[in-house]
């Protein structure tokens, strides 16, 4: 009972203490806490740091001298191996530096300038004395008439003074001085190409004085050794320290900064100290990259030992030995210097802390002041609207709140109810708002329970289910699909159930109507706010149309990589069609400029061009033929066709070739069964001729013996050709090839016969235009059999059409213009014309060709050449027929592909022939036009010119 009583008491003063009281009292109890603990804090780390950094500095200051020894001698040794490796430049350098030394020297001596100055001061003289003793580089001084007012002593008549002497001459001379004169500022420096002289030479006062430094010698390492013991010499340590220079042998050449000109030989003296010192230093020198040795040394000769550390290495090139050390007494006072601001750092640290946290607790106080005044009077007006809510409307006046919070718990009081109305209407909006947007989504939507039962669901899932969402509700897998399927379903929720991780599917579903979709499903959980798993949803969307596409592209990809293989292989085979019969050309072209070429070599010569340019020609009508099946426009051309006579043309044809290709062990045999008149059909003679010469050609190519037998028969309304041959065969495997662009039976870069793989498929695509089949038997090793029909249309008619002699043809009173930028062309077409009689005029681009027509009226025909300079032939042709629409323009290109003809006549010519030219062709062409009122007896041509 006293206990409770205590507690109820301590109650029921808080209950009469003030809110605002209590946050001051506690707020500067906690702070004058925090801050006593925080400064106690900080100044118990930074005495233990102090402790710390002390111990660290006993122990990292002797490595950091060490450290700083080995860098100054790797410094030197530096600078030993730079001047080693760059002697021209160590030399040219250390000639500069005296140079420079002593011009400033006789500089601030203030000598009198005159031509009769002579004799230098003897501090001055000394100093040049003590410069050039023992040393391979001398110093003279000239005055401004370059007499010697200081010169070495060279009274002996040694090689070497006689070479210096030399040398000092040739630097007075005239030309040196001259060019030293023009620029006064300037060193000047001089070294020959045997790099045994090297000298530099420099004004003083206005060239009042000349001081020229010299070398003169063979032993160019001495003076460089010269060079680094003089600039080491100079240096000196901030703490009184110098480098140490030994030579492996023992000679001190400089010893506590003093080089010694004539060294002493440690070994050879009677300091024990000293050679023991040594023999560390060789020991050192053999270590790669030196080491740290400790001894007792004296600063100066007259000073007691004291313990010394110091680092040495070795300088092979010249077997030195280089060092530099620091006496230990000399670390102390460094040490206690370290000491002694560590401790400063410390005291003003701490003192600065506790002046900022004194000035942070006097503003902490009266910010806490006020804000607890500001406190007390919005508590009051809490205190006076909870008094009266229960029984009075009364509002907050949030303007008279101080704080932000309470200015916020002000709002919200007062506008309770009203917020809680407007969170129930948009619950609603968006409770509404979700389920359209799950009933628009395409994608079937459904969700179960823990159960596997349905809890809902999308229209999409209602259509496919037929049921509506009412129905749905509580039903199971097995209520809608087949046990089958329901179990498969079933067996993906259970896992997702067990493991909780989402699950993807895709899987075919068949339906009523007997066809199958594939559904992509994914199936996740959701869960309460404790993570619990409260059911499933899935989405299911329809990709059937997908998969099907996907396949699609898989195959056209195949068959586009396929074609893409076998163009690739074609454009191949296509270079070396192309180049072999260039290559004859061109060869045989070479071969008829020998004059001692006899006649008949040269008919031969002839012979051979032409039959390769036929060969080329044939090969670019095949590539244009492939062209027009590809666009569609490879265009039939019916007439009466005697098929007897084709065949014995044919067999006359490639008898020739036969033996032109040395095969006469093989026999070419025609076959006509009928013994009947002779078979003449509605068909195109020139696609019926193109077929069977490209199996003919390809008999002969791929058989060396045997026979190559050819024929036809009447069979059930057809034609049916064969080409039989005892080649090679085909095997079964390859067969299906032949027929196909760009594809042959060996397509590799080492077969035996030639030929671009375009012959069938053409033959393939003109046999069924002309309303037949085309197919073939074979045998690898026994030969093959090609096989074709086209319809048998009986015709008593027959095109008997004779061709006129070209020399029978007389253009004498007709002008002709040829528009023809290739001078090589016009040549060949005025050949041709020579035995017409006709006037021809050339026109070289264009616009020359427009300029003419208009103002020339006797040109009666015009033969236009598509691609020109300056101005196309369309644009050309189309200028000169608003002019002149009268004259007849033919079109006579090499432009040979689909459509070409019906542009040119598009464009307004009368008619259209492709290049190369054949006389036999174009000359009743141009006839036909010249002469209209004349009827051409042979234009049987013209399919073959388009």
């Amino acid at each position: 009972m006293p206990e409770n009583q205590s507690n109820k008491k301590i109650i029921s003063a808080d209950r009469q203490t003030s809110l605002s009281n209590l946050f001051f009292f506690y707020l500067m109890l906690i702070v004058t806490f925090s801050f006593v603990a925080t400064g106690g804090y900080f100044i118990v780390q930074k005495i233990s740091r102090y402790r710390q950094d002390i111990r660290q500095l006993k122990a990292d200051f002797p490595a950091e001298q060490k450290q700083e020894l080995k860098v100054r001698v790797l410094e030197g040794k530096e600078f030993v191996d730079w001047v080693s490796s760059y002697p021209d430049e160590s030399l040219n350098k250390q000639l500069t530096s005296l140079i420079k030394r002593y011009g400033s020297l006789l500089e601030s001596a203030n000598l009198p300038s005159g031509e009769k100055f002579l004799l230098l001061p003897k501090r001055i003289k000394d100093s040049l004395d003590y410069a050039n003793l023992n040393s391979v580089i001398k110093i003279v001084v000239f005055n401004s008439l370059l007499k010697p007012v200081y010169i070495p002593d060279f009274t002996d008549s040694s090689a070497s003074s006689l070479r210096y002497k030399s040398l000092i001459s040739k630097m007075i001379s005239s030309a040196v001085i001259r060019e030293a004169s023009h620029r006064p500022d300037h060193i000047t420096h001089y070294s020959n190409y045997e790099k045994t002289e090297y000298a530099a030479i420099f004004p003083v006062n206005n060239i009042d004085f000349w001081v020229l430094a010299v070398y003169s010698g063979n032993d160019r390492q001495k003076a460089l050794q010269e060079l680094v013991l003089d600039s080491l010499s100079r240096v000196k340590f901030e703490d009184n320290e110098y480098f140490i220079v030994n030579t492996v042998g023992g000679d001190a050449l400089l010893t506590r900064s003093i080089w010694d000109k004539k060294p002493k030989n440690i070994l050879s003296g009677n300091d024990e100290n000293w050679k023991a010192i040594f023999r560390q230093e060789v020991n050192l020198a053999k270590t790669p990259g030196g080491g740290f040795i400790t001894y007792t040394w004296s600063r100066k000769e007259s000073e007691p030992r004291s313990e010394k550390i110091s680092y040495f290495t070795g300088i092979s090139q010249w077997n030195w030995i280089i060092g530099t050390g620091k006496h230990t007494n000399a670390i102390l006072p460094l040490l206690d210097q370290q000491k002694k601001a560590l401790r400063a750092d410390i005291r003003n640290d701490v003192l600065s802390r506790l002046l900022f946290m004194l000035s942070i607790y006097l503003l902490i106080y009266f910010i806490g002041r006020y804000i607890s005044k500001r406190l007390q009077t919005n508590l009051q007006l809490f205190d006076m609207f909870f008094s009266k809510a229960a029984h009075s409307s009364q509002r907050i006046d949030e303007d008279s709140l101080h704080f932000r919070e309470f200015e916020t718990l002000a709002r919200s009081a007062n506008l309770m109810i009203e917020e809680r109305e407007k969170m129930r209407a948009i619950l609603s909006e968006q409770q509404s708002r979700l389920r359209n947007i799950i009933d628009s989504v395409p994608d079937m939507i459904f969700f179960k329970d823990t159960n596997s039962r349905f809890q809902g669901c999308n229209k999409a899932f209602e259509r496919f289910i037929n049921r509506k969402e009412s129905e749905i509700i509580g039903m199971t897998e097995y209520d809608l699909f087949s046990p089958a399927q329901s179990e498969i379903y079933l067996a993906s929720d259970k896992h997702l159930l067990l493991t909780g991780e989402p699950v993807r599917t895709k899987e075919w579903t068949p339906l009523k109507d007997g066809h199958s979709l594939l559904f992509d499903t994914l199936k996740t959980t959701y869960r309460d706010d404790d993570g619990n798993i409260l059911g499933i949803i899935a989405i299911s969307r329809d990709v059937t149309e997908m998969e099907e596409t996907r396949q699609r592209l898989l195959m056209a990809k195949d068959k586009a990589e396929e074609s893409d293989r076998l163009k690739t292989a074609f454009l191949a085979n296509m270079s070396h069609e192309i180049r072999t019969p260039m290559n004859a050309i061109i060869g045989f072209s070479d071969l008829l400029t020998d004059e001692d070429l006899t006649k008949e070599e040269k008919a031969d010569f002839v012979e051979k061009i032409k039959l390769s340019g036929e060969n080329l020609m044939n090969l670019i009508n095949d590539i244009i033929d492939i062209a027009k099946i590809e666009a569609g426009q490879l265009k039939i051309i019916e007439s009466p066709c005697n098929v007897d006579s084709l065949l014995n043309d044919l067999h006359g044809t490639f008898t020739e070739i036969k033996n032109q290709q040395r095969k006469q062990t093989i026999d070419l045999l025609l076959n006509i069964e009928h013994q009947e008149k002779e078979i003449i059909t509605i068909t195109d003679p020139l696609r019926l001729q193109q077929v069977i010469t490209n199996l003919l050609g390809n008999a002969l190519k791929f058989t060396d013996h045997g026979r190559i037998e050819f024929g036809y028969m009447i069979d059930d309304g057809f034609l049916k050709f064969y080409v039989r041959d005892t080649g090679i065969g085909i095997p079964e495997s390859k067969q299906d090839l032949l027929f196909q662009r760009f594809t042959q039976v060996d397509a590799s870069t080492t077969r035996k016969f030639g030929g671009t793989g375009l012959g069938l498929a053409i033959s393939k695509n003109i046999v069924e235009l002309l309303g037949g089949t085309i197919w073939l038997e074979s045998d690898p090793g026994l030969g093959s059999t090609f096989f074709f029909t086209i319809p048998y249309k009986p015709s008593d008619k027959i095109n008997s059409k004779t061709r006129k002699s070209l020399n029978e043809y007389d253009w004498s009173e007709h002008t002709i213009m040829v528009a023809e930028d290739i001078d090589e062309n016009y040549m060949l077409l005025e050949a041709a014309f020579r035995r017409t009689g006709v006037k021809m005029i050339h026109a070289r681009d264009g616009l020359a060709a427009v300029n003419e027509a208009k103002n020339n009226d006797a040109i009666d025909l015009i033969l236009m050449d598509i691609q020109l300079p300056v101005m196309t032939g369309y644009e050309a042709i189309h200028n000169i027929l608003l002019v002149k629409p009268e004259i007849p323009i033919i079109s006579y290109t090499a432009y040979a592909l689909p459509n070409e003809r019906e542009k040119s006549l598009s464009a307004g010519c009368v008619d259209y022939v492709t290049k190369p030219m054949k006389a036999e062709i174009l000359i009743p062409l141009v006839n036909k036009y010249l002469k209209p009122g004349i009827p051409e007896e042979s234009q049987a041509e013209d399919e073959s010119i388009s």
